[in-house]
């Protein structure tokens, strides 16, 4: 219990009086304690020698001495706690008033956001006024009467200028509201007479067709053709720059060289003509980029324009469904002449396609052969539409890959695969040339009226048609020299019966194709079959036997044969008595390269010439291979060879002499 006079002693003294008092008290009970403890130690020592006792008084002494300072202490400590909780209580206090204020001022924080807010959104109050699109100020002062505009009031005052324009636009929207009422009035008594015309012109559709169709034998009869000229004319009004450039080259080749030539459109008018709206309506990358810049500033600029924001969602090139890369035109230009070639003909058929995202042309080539004749016994296709026109114009355009850079570019980003686009077809480069496309720029952008004003009957289109045919009349000889040796017939031409030794005795087996993977595999070490690999097209195999000798043939064929040789790839058969590699070598070189240089061939006759020097080879080897046996052969002794040959380490004979009839060494 607290007592008044420890309330006032407390009151009257201080935290740092009564902690430097409690101090001394500690420090007197500490000497006095001492004192006390010292004595008492001295007086047991007194006892064991036989002193006196420590004196009660002075014992008592110290007692009351320390129990006094004890007293003190308690009594310095009972004040410091009075303080101690006197100063929490102040603290207290000081602290709820701080908390109180604080609260107050956290209010008043969030009362001034508060107030914030709310003026702002005032000031950023969008009213419906300036969602309405009035007529210019200027205009406003000049075609509203002073009765609304009052120049006087509105022109110092900008609330009343709005009001008296809001007035006038009011009454501008109330009288074209009546004129559209006029208007629409008008518009459906014009759609009820557009409506009754439309049905007559219906009922006379029917009419029409069958008047058409009843002159059809007399426009036969005459040559004339108009509906498949109106019908042409629709698709090239729709057609992209380079399809109806190839029309038009063809169309004046044929009218000015080849009048047998058929030339038609096919496909369907309304998906070309939704292709092509499809293919304009997608921008290019650097105009969208632009679009997208302009839009985004006229945002910051003004972003209450509705009307704007409108326009922007029509515009998106987003909203635009794009046509895929691989996409070709529904509509083709077919082109069919006739190729003859001796007793073989046929017909040929171009279809050219045009692929909008690539900008390319493609070709697909076919060949109905309309003579009689077995097919080839080795079934290999020589006139296949893949490899028909390969090579035609120069060297590289095997038209196995994409031609020009654009569609390089667009094929590698897109990871669109050559097969998966064009099948059969082939993108020949000399296509694209007739296209007007060129093969290193990004896009062709020219006009149809220029176009028109160039000289269209080319000297390329004309030697177009003459490769083509002369190409299809080479495959043609060609499978019929594969026909002859597959049937043992092969006849060699009577022009070269002066030039070479029409007598042979080597006999051929048949012939077989052989798979080109399957021969690279087995012929990857030669060097040649590198040389070849770009253009090698078919091969086939036979053998050569002649007595005791023989050799295996691979016979490469080219696919642009005749204008490259066929090359002869040969191997010695088992259980031939010649087995020497130089000699097979030496033979090699005679069928792909010394022929040739011995004597002029008609490029057409080339590989019937190879096989028939084949054989004379072959026969010469097996002729000396008896003359080091000393036997004799049908084709040995003086019949062929020259009398001094008679070395066996010499090369052999293969050079014919058409004057002598014999064979020599070249020197």
């Amino acid at each position: 219990m607290e007592s008044t006079w420890d309330r006032e002693m407390a009151q009257s003294t201080s935290s740092e009086e009564n902690c430097s008092k409690f101090k001394e008290c500690t420090k007197k009970l500490q000497v006095t304690l001492s004192k006390a403890m010292k004595e008492r130690t001295e007086t047991r020592a007194g006892q064991v020698v036989g002193c006196k006792k420590l004196d009660e008084d002075t014992e008592s002494s110290y007692l009351s001495s320390g129990l006094a300072c004890i007293m003190q202490l308690k009594k310095y400590n009972r004040l410091e706690k009075m303080l101690l909780k006197k100063n929490r209580d102040k603290v207290s206090e000081a602290r709820q008033m701080v908390d109180s204020q604080h609260l107050q001022y956290v209010n008043m924080m969030y009362e001034l956001q508060h107030l914030r807010t709310e003026i702002a959104k005032c000031l950023d109050y969008k009213s419906a006024v300036d969602e309405i699109e009035m007529v210019p100020e200027q205009q406003f002062y000049d075609q509203a009467p002073p009765s609304i505009s009052c120049p006087e009031v509105t022109k110092s005052d900008p609330h009343e200028l709005c009001k008296a324009r809001l007035e006038w636009e009011l009454t501008q929207r109330k009288s074209l509201k009546e004129e559209r009422k006029v208007v629409e009035s008008e518009k459906k008594t014009v759609l009820a007479h557009i409506k009754k015309r439309k049905s007559r012109l219906d009922s006379l559709l029917p009419k029409l067709k069958e008047a058409i169709e009843a002159t059809k034998p007399v426009q036969e009869a005459l040559g004339v053709q108009k509906e498949k000229s109106l019908y042409q004319e629709q698709f090239l009004q729709v057609f992209p720059v380079p399809m109806f450039l190839l029309y038009c080259r063809f169309k004046a080749y044929k009218d000015a060289y080849n009048p047998n030539l058929v030339l038609d459109i096919l496909g369907d008018l309304e998906k070309v003509e939704k292709q092509m709206r499809e293919v304009k309506s997608v921008p290019d990358l650097n105009a969208e980029i632009e679009d997208q810049s302009e839009l985004e500033s006229q945002e910051l600029s003004d972003v209450r324009s509705e009307r704007s924001k409108k326009r922007q969602t029509k515009s998106d090139p987003a909203n635009v469904q794009p046509m895929r890369i691989s996409t070709k035109l529904d509509s083709s230009i077919q082109i069919s002449f006739e190729v003859k070639e001796g007793d073989l003909n046929g017909q040929v058929k171009l279809i050219f396609y045009y692929f909008p995202k690539l900008n390319i042309v493609s070709v697909h080539t076919s060949f109905m052969n309309a003579s009689e004749g077995p097919s080839p016994a080795s079934g290999i296709d020589l006139l296949r539409p893949s490899s028909l026109l390969s090579f035609l114009r120069n060297g590289d355009d095997k038209g196995d890959e994409f031609p020009t850079l654009e569609s390089q570019l667009l094929a590698k980003s897109n990871k669109i695969k050559f097969v998966e686009v064009f099948g059969e077809d082939r993108p020949f480069k000399w296509a694209q040339i007739l296209a007007g496309i060129d093969l290193a720029a990004e896009n062709v952008k020219a006009d149809k009226s220029l176009i028109l004003k160039a000289d269209l009957v080319s000297t390329d289109v004309q030697s177009l048609f003459k490769d083509i045919k002369s190409r299809i009349g080479n495959r043609l000889i060609l499978e019929k020299t594969l026909n002859e040796i597959d049937s043992g017939h092969l006849v060699l031409p009577q022009e070269y019966a002066d030039k070479l030794l029409t007598r042979v005795v080597a006999n051929m087996s048949k012939i077989s194709a052989v798979d080109l993977e399957s021969f690279y595999t087995e012929f990857s070490s030669r060097t040649i079959v590198e040389a070849i690999h770009l253009k090698a097209g078919f091969v086939v195999k036979f053998t050569v036997k002649s007595d005791k000798v023989g050799v295996t043939s691979h016979v490469v064929i080219p696919l642009d044969y005749p204008c490259s040789n066929t090359i002869f790839i040969l191997n010695w058969i088992s259980g031939s008595e010649v087995t020497n590699k130089d000699m097979l070598m030496n033979i090699e070189q005679e069928v792909n390269v010394e022929i040739f240089n011995d004597i002029k061939i008609d490029p057409a006759h080339n590989m019937t010439v190879q096989i028939h020097h084949l054989k004379q080879c072959v026969d010469i080897v097996a002729a000396h291979n008896a003359l080091q046996k000393g036997t004799t052969v049908e084709a040995s002794g003086t019949k062929i060879f020259k009398p001094e040959f008679n070395s066996r380490t010499r090369v052999l004979p293969f050079k014919y002499d058409p004057e002598s009839r014999t064979f020599d060494v070249r020197y």
